[in-house]
């Protein structure tokens, strides 16, 4: 290597590029997020999340398909199994084959009849700006001279189909969500994200660019005591429905009761004929019951607009909408598919690569105090880098691993750490033995630090990369993945200081000579 490092160089250098090429476009690489396979953990909620997960995709084969659809459900691994599908075009969750059977729909809003099918009802309007004695009016009629509203969204299969603005309230320790404070606080919060999302445009429902009051406990409070119109204060809603709040309390249990023992009919929309008109299991928790009457949780479903950047829009503007109260309810936002998740997990990507990025720019200065040389930094920097692909590689095409998330590029803090310690060592290993040889030849001087400095490296690299490989044996598949490909990384970070590295060293002597 110290009588040809130019050949030993370039040959290095031209085989990592080429596997490199090779790796990012027949492996098909791509920078994005990935986050299938934290339900392979094998605790009790991820068996739970993995259940759901094919439920959701797989509902109308359960509920209307044939024995062979059964036999393969519960004999084949299925390609939904491990998480919800990340649309590349719109950065939001699809579900198969019809979302709408996927979610229960909050049932039996606006009529008497029992069973509360939503079949049964017609389209019916309302005009908010009149005092009706009737919230619900059935029909098509049209309205002049006030803001009309269509509820018949309440009503549709799109009120839980499409993508939502869909918060949870988590209710103070000691109390209930039908207390009157705590309901007052939440239909303030309401009252604050319907004029935040008015503002943006980001609803529908009623005329004027207003929107329709969110699917929610507070809707249902005003269709108990009659406020059709909405015209009743927070407060004085709560103090009105208060009055009604041992009856409520009553059906609720009876109501939730009869659905954990019995179930209801999710290919029907229908719920038991015990529950109240209005009343959806979105209102109430699974711990709510005859021995429980205390609702814990509690959510909104917000007439918003569907699609990726309405929601981005309103995920940029989160800020602005009501949280409620510590000492009575807080909410917490986002779409009954994560979309908020997926946007924040994309902003904190960002704040990782620029971190990433910081560590390039940290780890070159170092190099290059520590060589004082621009040509040592660079082929430092190239051997860091080039172990990324070469392990890429490696997982792809020898390892035969095709799933590859994006924890795995945590990995490039510590290739990069590692990457400077090893130029460190072969530096200090060549300026010691060179020291020992001053009248010596590159060869000489090589023949003395190689040998020493690859052997240090070996050391370090072995205890690191055991330690990766044997972090695979944890089950779950994103971690046994970063395990593994950090691994690699650190096996050709050894490799790439050794070939590039080192024939560097020797060019690098003798221009000094």
């Amino acid at each position: 290597m110290a009588r040809r490092p130019w050949w030993h160089f370039w040959s290095a250098f031209l085989i990592a590029l080429v596997l490199s090429v090779i790796g990012f476009v027949v492996g098909d690489f791509a920078v994005e997020v990935d986050n299938k396979g934290w339900q392979s953990r094998g605790t009790l909620i991820a068996n739970r999340e993995s259940q759901n997960l094919l439920v959701r995709y797989n509902t109308a084969r359960l509920a209307f398909g044939t024995e062979e659809d059964w036999v393969d459900l519960t004999t084949n691994v299925q390609e939904s199994w491990e998480a919800d599908d990340d649309d590349d075009s719109s950065r939001r969750l699809e579900l198969m084959p019809d979302r709408s059977q996927c979610v229960p729909q909050p049932l039996g809003l606006g009529s008497s009849s029992r069973g509360h099918s939503l079949k049964q009802f017609p389209t019916p309007h309302v005009n908010l700006g009149s005092h009706s004695s009737r919230f619900l009016q059935s029909g098509n009629e049209t309205c002049s001279g006030a803001t009309c509203c269509d509820i018949g969204w309440y009503q549709s299969e799109d009120l839980t189909r499409e993508e939502r603005l869909w918060p949870i309230w988590k209710v103070a320790a000691g109390k209930s969500a039908l207390d009157a404070d705590v309901l007052e606080s939440i239909c303030e919060a309401e009252l604050q994200t319907t004029n935040e999302l008015e503002r943006l445009g980001m609803c529908f429902g009623c005329g004027d660019g207003k929107c329709l009051p969110p699917f929610s406990l507070v809707l249902f409070a005003r269709l108990r005591v009659s406020d059709f119109t909405g015209t009743m204060s927070c407060s004085e809603l709560a103090s009105e429905f208060s009055k009604q709040r041992g009856t409520v309390e009553a059906q609720f249990a009876t109501c939730v009761s009869d659905i954990k023992t019995s179930g209801f009919k999710i290919a029907e929309d229908q719920l038991p004929e015990s529950c109240p008109v209005g009343f959806s299991p979105v209102m109430v928790d699974s711990d709510f019951g005859p021995d429980n009457l205390r609702v814990a949780y509690t959510s909104s479903i917000f007439p918003s607009l569907d699609g990726y950047d309405s929601t981005l829009t309103m995920y940029q503007n989160a800020d602005n909408f009501g949280k409620g109260t510590k000492a009575t309810a807080s909410g917490a936002y986002d779409t009954q598919y994560e979309a908020f998740v997926n946007f924040l997990v994309d902003d904190s990507i960002i704040n990782d690569m620029i971190l990433a990025m910081g560590s390039a720019g940290v780890t070159s200065v170092a190099i290059l105090v520590h060589t004082r040389s621009p040509w040592l930094t660079c082929i430092g920097l190239a051997q860091i880098i080039l172990s990324f692909p070469l392990a890429f590689f490696v997982y792809t095409f020898v390892g035969r691993l095709d799933f590859f998330p994006f924890l795995n590029f945590i990995g490039v803090f510590v290739v990069f750490a590692l990457g400077a310690d090893d130029v460190f060592v072969a530096v200090d290993k060549w300026k010691n033995a060179r020291n020992g040889l001053p009248n010596g030849s590159t060869e000489d001087v090589a023949a003395i630090a190689f040998p020493d400095a690859a052997g240090a490296m070996f050391l370090t690299t072995l205890t690191t990369a055991v330690a990766f490989f044997g972090t695979a044996v944890c089950p779950v598949t994103p971690l046994k993945a970063f395990a593994v490909f950090c691994g690699l990384l650190i096996v050709f970070d050894y490799i790439m200081c050794v070939v590039l590295v080192f024939p560097a060293l020797c060019l690098y002597d003798r221009w000094q000579i």
